[in-house]
């Protein structure tokens, strides 16, 4: 059977409605992905700004020392695992 550009069209249309869903479907899981992370990386920062305190550095302090071990070993100054 042939198909008429009307057809082809509506075709068409409903690839990028499918496409368009999905799409809006994966943005709606990187958004709740995204909160998820959000939420652990302030825990993480509040854990870590008290475990500092506890040995008198504020998180500016960290970084720093950080920066400065990186340039000093000219990489990261602990070993990174995927």
């Amino acid at each position: 059977m042939k198909q008429t550009p009307e057809d082809i069209k509506k075709m068409k249309a409903e690839e990028v409605a499918r496409a368009a869903k999905r799409a809006e479907e994966k943005e709606e899981e990187l958004d709740q992905s995204y909160e998820i992370d959000e939420a652990k990386e302030a825990e993480w920062r509040r854990e870590a700004e008290e475990i500092l305190g506890h040995i008198g550095l504020t998180m500016d302090d960290a970084v720093r020392i950080l920066i400065h071990q990186i340039v000093l070993r000219r990489g990261i100054p602990f070993e990174v695992k995927k």
